[in-house]
Formats: C-alpha cells, sequence, structure tokens
C-alpha cells in the first residue's frame, strides 16, 4: 500500500529552477514565479505536515413554502499548517484547502 502524498504549496527559501525535481527531499509537482520568491507545489506525505486546526458546525434555519429547512454549515479555522524540509519550516500557503483534505484523510 502506498501513502498518500499531499500537494502543499511553500513560498522557496531562495531562487530555484522551473525545472527541479526535488526541494528539500520532497518532490516537486510545480514552479510558479512570484515576485522575488517562487511558490512551489510540492508532494509530502501526511507524516511530514504539521496541522492544528479546529472545526466549527453551525446550523442554519430557512423555511421554503412554509416547510422548516434545516441545513449543517462547518467553518474551519487553522492555527497553525506548516511543513518540515530538511530542518527548514515553511509555512503552507494553501493551509485551509490542505487542512480539509487531511481532515477527510484522517477520519
Amino acid at each position: 500500500m502506498s501513502r498518500k502524498s499531499f500537494a502543499i504549496k511553500v513560498r522557496s527559501i531562495g531562487p530555484v529552477a522551473e525545472d527541479i525535481e526535488t526541494y528539500l527531499g520532497a518532490d516537486v509537482d510545480d514552479v510558479q514565479p512570484n515576485g522575488a520568491y517562487q511558490h512551489i507545489l510540492l508532494l509530502v506525505p501526511r507524516d511530514q505536515i504539521n496541522a492544528s486546526y479546529t472545526i466549527e458546525k453551525h446550523v442554519e434555519h430557512f423555511e421554503m413554502h412554509g416547510a422548516p429547512f434545516y441545513v449543517d454549515e462547518f467553518e474551519m479555522k487553522v492555527h497553525s499548517c506548516y511543513w518540515s524540509g530538511n530542518g527548514h519550516i515553511h509555512n503552507i500557503i494553501n493551509a485551509e484547502e490542505l487542512c480539509w483534505e487531511i481532515e477527510n484523510y484522517d477520519s
């Protein structure tokens, strides 16, 4: 059974070539120029991602044609989300999207 890899977006420490295959030990999926820095899309396993978040459930009430309806809505609050590659800690740019994916994977 292979481990699932998650796509994370981080900002590079310095300039990197657009055709690199690995960055600090992780497989590179894409390199995107962003001014002086570059955003790198990496594929990393779940055990290399440190994510802390809470999910709050809200129940929305509305009526349609006189009948009550209730809809569950969920809101995520990300407290921290980072990846550590070869001793360098990188904040994950797509943190909320990633945390939803982790929540679905872990549960």
